[in-house]
Formats: C-alpha cells, sequence, structure tokens
C-alpha cells in the first residue's frame, strides 16, 4: 500500500455534481411533461373531426415540442443563458 493515495472529491465538487443532476432532472421531467401535455392536446383534438387532429399534430409536431426539446438542452448546457427557459416558456404556451 506504500505509494497510492485515495483521493476524494472535495465538498465543492460533490455539490457541483448534485446540482448537475438536479438539474438534468428537471430538465427531463419537463421534457416528459410537455411531451405528455402534446399527447393530451392530440387525444382532445382527435375527439374533433380529422381535419383538427392533423392540424393539431403538425403544430405541435413541427412548433411546440422542438422548442421544449432545444430549450431543454440550453438550459441543461449552460443554465445562465436566459434563451433557455424562454424556449421552455414558448413551448408551454
Amino acid at each position: 500500500m506504500i505509494g497510492t493515495c485515495i483521493l476524494r472529491p472535495s465538498r465543492r465538487v460533490l455539490e457541483r455534481r448534485l446540482v448537475e443532476i438536479h438539474r438534468s432532472a428537471v430538465v427531463s421531467a419537463f421534457v416528459v411533461l410537455t411531451t405528455a401535455l402534446a399527447a393530451v392536446a392530440l387525444v382532445l383534438a382527435g375527439t374533433t373531426d380529422p381535419p383538427r387532429l392533423a392540424a393539431a399534430a403538425t403544430v405541435i409536431g413541427l412548433f411546440v415540442l422542438p422548442f421544449a426539446v432545444t430549450g431543454s438542452v440550453v438550459t441543461a448546457k449552460r443554465p445562465e443563458n436566459p434563451t433557455g427557459p424562454l424556449f421552455c416558456a414558448v413551448a408551454l404556451l
């Protein structure tokens, strides 16, 4: 055992890792929530006539989900950047 050294991460490093894990969990939850809301919107649109279902699917597929995913990725990678939460808010509108 001579010459071996066990390095433990400092408290600051551990706290930073916990913040990253928490941020990832929040971002993942947001994407899941947005996808669930999009699925509910499609089901509700499907209870009406078929043209509305196609229109709702197009709007959700082209606008809502890309904004949610882009906002989530930006928020996860650069939390200080206000663009990420803005994209997330637009996706919920």
